[in-house]
Protein backbone atom coordinates (compact mmCIF):
# COMPACT_ATOMS: atom_id res chain seq x y z
CA UNK A 1 0.00 0.00 0.00
CA UNK A 2 2.76 2.46 0.76
CA UNK A 3 4.23 2.01 -2.68
CA UNK A 4 0.99 2.91 -4.49
CA UNK A 5 0.47 5.86 -2.15
CA UNK A 6 3.95 7.20 -3.13
CA UNK A 7 3.09 6.99 -6.85
CA UNK A 8 -0.20 8.72 -6.23
CA UNK A 9 1.55 11.75 -4.69
CA UNK A 10 3.84 12.31 -7.70
CA UNK A 11 1.12 11.51 -10.20
CA UNK A 12 -1.17 14.10 -8.67
CA UNK A 13 -1.63 17.29 -10.78
CA UNK A 14 -1.24 19.46 -7.67
CA UNK A 15 2.28 18.19 -6.99
CA UNK A 16 3.24 18.46 -10.65
CA UNK A 17 2.17 22.11 -10.67
CA UNK A 18 4.14 22.80 -7.49
CA UNK A 19 7.21 21.11 -8.96
CA UNK A 20 6.92 23.18 -12.19
CA UNK A 21 6.42 26.38 -10.18
CA UNK A 22 9.54 25.63 -8.09
CA UNK A 23 11.54 24.79 -11.25
CA UNK A 24 10.38 27.95 -13.06
CA UNK A 25 11.33 30.13 -10.09
CA UNK A 26 14.84 28.67 -10.16
CA UNK A 27 15.21 29.33 -13.91
CA UNK A 28 13.83 32.86 -13.60
CA UNK A 29 16.17 33.65 -10.70
CA UNK A 30 19.15 32.34 -12.68
CA UNK A 31 18.19 34.41 -15.75
CA UNK A 32 17.80 37.62 -13.71
CA UNK A 33 21.14 37.07 -11.99
CA UNK A 34 22.86 36.44 -15.34
CA UNK A 35 21.37 39.56 -16.95
CA UNK A 36 22.35 41.68 -13.95
CA UNK A 37 25.91 40.36 -14.06
CA UNK A 38 26.27 41.00 -17.80
CA UNK A 39 24.80 44.51 -17.56
CA UNK A 40 27.03 45.45 -14.64
CA UNK A 41 30.15 44.42 -16.56
CA UNK A 42 29.32 46.23 -19.81
CA UNK A 43 32.14 48.39 -21.15
CA UNK A 44 31.36 52.02 -21.76
CA UNK A 45 33.22 53.85 -24.50
CA UNK A 46 33.47 57.66 -24.45
CA UNK A 47 33.76 58.17 -28.23
CA UNK A 48 32.00 57.11 -31.42
CA UNK A 49 34.25 57.11 -34.49
CA UNK A 50 32.72 57.53 -37.96
CA UNK A 51 34.89 56.80 -40.98
CA UNK A 52 33.99 57.66 -44.55
CA UNK A 53 34.99 56.01 -47.80
CA UNK A 54 37.37 58.88 -48.64
CA UNK A 55 39.39 58.38 -45.43
CA UNK A 56 37.89 61.12 -43.29
CA UNK A 57 37.34 60.28 -39.65
CA UNK A 58 34.93 62.00 -37.27
CA UNK A 59 35.22 61.56 -33.50
CA UNK A 60 32.03 62.25 -31.55
CA UNK A 61 31.61 62.17 -27.77
CA UNK A 62 29.27 59.25 -27.04
CA UNK A 63 27.80 60.75 -23.89
CA UNK A 64 24.47 62.36 -24.73
CA UNK A 65 24.94 61.67 -28.44
CA UNK A 66 21.82 61.39 -30.56
CA UNK A 67 21.99 60.17 -34.15
CA UNK A 68 19.16 60.53 -36.62
CA UNK A 69 18.90 59.58 -40.28
CA UNK A 70 17.24 62.00 -42.68
CA UNK A 71 17.30 62.30 -46.47
CA UNK A 72 20.20 59.89 -46.86
CA UNK A 73 22.28 61.70 -44.22
CA UNK A 74 23.51 60.66 -40.79
CA UNK A 75 22.92 63.68 -38.53
CA UNK A 76 24.58 63.77 -35.10
CA UNK A 77 23.39 65.97 -32.25
CA UNK A 78 26.63 68.01 -32.44
CA UNK A 79 25.80 69.04 -36.04
CA UNK A 80 28.00 66.52 -37.85
CA UNK A 81 26.38 65.37 -41.09
CA UNK A 82 27.65 62.52 -43.26
CA UNK A 83 26.07 61.07 -46.39
CA UNK A 84 25.14 57.46 -45.70
CA UNK A 85 26.52 56.45 -49.08
CA UNK A 86 29.99 57.63 -47.99
CA UNK A 87 29.93 56.07 -44.49
CA UNK A 88 32.25 53.08 -44.41
CA UNK A 89 32.66 52.32 -40.71
CA UNK A 90 31.17 53.29 -37.35
CA UNK A 91 32.60 52.01 -34.06
CA UNK A 92 33.05 52.93 -30.40
CA UNK A 93 36.50 53.72 -29.02
CA UNK A 94 38.07 54.58 -25.70
CA UNK A 95 40.49 57.04 -27.35
CA UNK A 96 39.81 60.05 -29.48
CA UNK A 97 42.41 59.15 -32.04
CA UNK A 98 45.45 61.21 -32.91
CA UNK A 99 45.60 64.20 -30.60
CA UNK A 100 48.57 66.10 -32.02
CA UNK A 101 49.47 66.75 -35.62
CA UNK A 102 53.11 67.54 -36.27
CA UNK A 103 53.52 69.88 -39.22
CA UNK A 104 56.85 70.09 -41.02
CA UNK A 105 58.64 73.43 -40.63
CA UNK A 106 58.92 73.66 -44.43
CA UNK A 107 55.14 74.15 -44.63
CA UNK A 108 54.81 77.94 -44.59
CA UNK A 109 52.41 80.57 -45.90
CA UNK A 110 48.92 79.92 -47.24
CA UNK A 111 47.87 76.32 -47.78
CA UNK A 112 45.28 74.59 -49.92
CA UNK A 113 43.52 71.65 -48.27
CA UNK A 114 42.26 68.56 -50.12
CA UNK A 115 40.66 65.31 -49.04
CA UNK A 116 42.43 62.04 -49.84
CA UNK A 117 40.16 61.64 -52.85
CA UNK A 118 41.30 65.03 -54.21
CA UNK A 119 38.26 67.13 -53.33
CA UNK A 120 39.28 70.74 -52.53
CA UNK A 121 38.25 71.80 -49.03
CA UNK A 122 39.56 75.37 -49.04
CA UNK A 123 42.48 77.77 -48.79
CA UNK A 124 43.76 78.99 -45.43
CA UNK A 125 46.34 81.59 -44.33
CA UNK A 126 48.51 78.90 -42.71
CA UNK A 127 48.48 75.21 -41.83
CA UNK A 128 47.63 75.72 -38.14
CA UNK A 129 44.53 77.73 -39.04
CA UNK A 130 43.51 75.05 -41.54
CA UNK A 131 43.77 72.29 -38.95
CA UNK A 132 41.65 74.17 -36.42
CA UNK A 133 38.82 74.41 -38.96
CA UNK A 134 38.95 70.79 -40.17
CA UNK A 135 37.22 67.83 -38.60
CA UNK A 136 39.22 64.70 -37.80
CA UNK A 137 40.47 62.86 -40.86
CA UNK A 138 43.30 62.58 -43.38
CA UNK A 139 44.05 65.58 -45.59
CA UNK A 140 46.55 66.69 -48.21
CA UNK A 141 48.01 70.18 -47.66
CA UNK A 142 49.74 72.06 -50.47
CA UNK A 143 51.75 75.16 -49.67
CA UNK A 144 52.97 77.96 -51.98
CA UNK A 145 55.63 75.65 -53.41
CA UNK A 146 52.85 73.22 -54.41
CA UNK A 147 54.42 70.36 -52.42
CA UNK A 148 51.77 67.94 -51.08
CA UNK A 149 52.01 66.91 -47.45
CA UNK A 150 49.72 64.27 -45.95
CA UNK A 151 48.31 65.31 -42.56
CA UNK A 152 46.22 63.32 -40.10
CA UNK A 153 44.00 65.37 -37.84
Amino acid sequence: MAKSHFLFIFASPIYNNLFLLFFMKKILTFMIATCTFVASHAITYPYLILETTNGESFTLPASGLTITFSNGQLVASDGTQIALSSLSKMFFSDTQGIETTILPSSLTGSVEVYTVSGKAIGTYNDARTALTHLSHGVYILKDQRNQPIKVVR
